[in-house]
């Protein structure tokens, strides 16, 4: 079983022990049933938004950026606890609340998100990791940890094309991480093979529908040859009798 380490700091853990296996969007705002149990937001979620202003203004004072940001920080510092223990729903929940504490433009929010998909990793909602880890980038284009937790999820999800996308990312950071390199010789091959079936799938449904055009004029597929240029990978049709 992977060990997988929530980040309390710069550090890189090892993610590569796990067996091999369009677009995800990351989430914009958490839910509001989880700011409701962090007891987060600075109003009642249960007044109109009229009465939630008026609430704040007079009993309860708008809190800095700073005091937000140590809130979630302290959150994340719970959620490495459990997570330390193995308590992962705990440690979700504290992640959660991290993010709900947290302002949205806070760049801690990357951290966040990957420590809550290192969680979902390990219980295996592969679908989940994606979704923090791409969100985690969006904050942080260059983030291994999120892109190493992305690429083993995708892999989980037979997805080995974008697996192979992140790796060749961690790559560019870290030539040296011999267990990256590993990873994309290993999937190079399974990938080109992938994509030479497919395109001789296509190739084929191409041909029956070409076959059943062409046949309106006496013509086939076969009447035209494609020619492969060497040098730049693509086809030339020509006619032949």
């Amino acid at each position: 079983m992977v060990q997988i380490e929530a980040e309390d700091n710069e550090e890189e853990e090892k993610f590569y022990d796990l067996p091999p296996e369009e677009g995800v969007s990351p989430p914009d705002n958490e839910d509001a049933s989880t700011q409701d149990s962090c007891k987060t937001t600075t109003a009642d979620p249960t007044q109109p938004p009229g009465e939630n202003d008026l609430l704040a203004e007079t009993t309860i004072p708008e809190r800095t950026v700073e005091e937000r940001i140590s809130e979630a920080e302290a959150l994340k510092a719970e959620g490495n606890a459990y997570f330390g223990t193995g308590e992962l729903e705990s440690a979700v929940e504290k992640y959660t609340c991290a993010l709900a504490a947290a302002p949205e433009d806070a760049s801690q929010r990357s951290v966040y998100y990957a420590n809550r998909a290192a969680c979902y990793l390990q219980q295996e909602q592969y679908q989940d990791v994606v979704t923090d880890c791409t969100a985690s980038l969006k904050i942080n284009e260059t983030y291994v940890k999120a892109l190493k937790r992305r690429a083993q999820a995708h892999e989980h999800l037979d997805e080995l094309e974008r697996a192979l996308e992140d790796y060749r990312k961690i790559a560019e950071q870290q030539a040296g991480d011999k267990e990256v390199q590993q990873n994309i010789r290993r999937l190079e091959p399974i990938v080109t093979e992938r994509t030479e079936k497919m395109k001789e799938e296509m190739m084929g449904k191409l041909k029956d529908l070409g076959n059943s055009v062409l046949g309106h004029f006496g013509l086939s597929v076969d009447n035209f040859k494609a020619t492969k240029d060497p040098n730049t990978g693509s086809y030339s049709i020509n006619f032949q009798q």
